[in-house]
């Protein structure tokens, strides 16, 4: 009697055994879900280039602690790295239309980041991260193209090689300009330098003298710089671009995008005015290593 006990306690526990590991493989499950990436698909144009925000809802769904990251395959993969990427986790029910000032992981859509907060989460759990994408410059570069990105997410566990991945797909487009053509030209090399901007009126664009004629501005993010806007409506037109441009705006160093703007009366000023936007070039805005000198470039 006591031998058969013995015997019948010895299976159950070994029973007991295998019910434990099977829980503790099930429970360590790194699967994770990514949701939320299709409302990054997005056609910019060259007067609203960005910032898009949309959130993205990542999720653990194993009772597991997880290291969480972001990584981006592309076709174009030129323009996904031209594509700024900033991440933040959400605080509130909404992401918003404004960027943080703080808490704020800056990337490109080719080299996500995910931000402080992010990065870890113990399942079956969520984190819902903001993420604004947009053109900082090169749009005149990358005018007409478009890239569909694949984001993946991955969760491994820490110290191990087990890991879950999750993938989302979109398409992101840089709209072509409606026609003209702008060429950018440097005219003044080294300090003090200049650049000279040259363009044709696209067919189409009526008017052809006072009050109609042209806006030139550039973009650096959230910097309008304008750089004229008492030309007139000859179809092909020129404008010297000094450095003074940027400096009596206040606009950073950096590159930037220059945008030609045709309106059939610009005498209520850039902003009131009804204009359209045809071509657009890159310019570079930049300062000497000793501070003192400053310079306009193409590209």
């Amino acid at each position: 009697m006591v031998l058969t006990l013995a015997g019948a306690a010895s299976a159950h526990a070994y029973w007991v055994a295998n019910a434990s590991l099977v829980t503790t493989v099930k429970s360590a499950d790194p699967a994770v879900q990514l949701a939320g990436h299709a409302a990054l698909a997005v056609t910019y144009t060259s007067t609203a280039p960005g910032p898009l925000i949309a959130p993205l809802t990542l999720t653990a769904l194993g009772d597991v602690p997880l290291q969480l990251s972001l990584t981006t395959s592309s076709t174009n993969a030129s323009l996904t790295a031209a594509i700024r990427l900033r991440t933040w986790v959400r605080s509130g029910s909404t992401c918003g239309t404004a960027i943080p000032a703080t808490g704020v992981a800056t990337s490109t859509l080719a080299a996500p980041q995910l931000p402080s907060g992010a990065t870890a989460i113990t399942g079956p759990a969520s984190v819902v991260v903001c993420a604004a994408t947009d053109v900082v410059a090169g749009y005149a570069t990358f005018s007409g193209q478009s890239t569909t990105a694949t984001l993946t997410l991955t969760g491994q566990i820490a110290g191990t090689t087990w890991k879950g991945t999750a993938s989302g797909t979109f398409t992101q487009a840089l709209a072509a300009n409606p026609g003209g053509t702008l060429t950018c030209t440097d005219t003044g090399g080294g300090n003090g330098g200049t650049a000279t901007l040259t363009w044709n009126k696209p067919a189409g664009l009526v008017g052809t003298g006072w009050p109609a004629g042209y806006f030139v501005t550039a973009r650096n993010g959230t910097s309008y710089v304008q750089l004229d806007n008492t030309l007139w409506a000859d179809a092909t037109r020129s404008v010297s671009v000094h450095p003074s441009k940027f400096t009596t705006a206040g606009g950073p160093v950096g590159t930037y995008t220059a945008q030609v703007w045709w309106s059939e009366d610009i005498r209520p000023g850039f902003a009131a005015s009804t204009k359209t936007a045809f071509a657009s070039a890159d310019l570079r805005f930049r300062v000497s290593s000793d501070g003192f000198y400053y310079a306009v470039q193409c590209g």
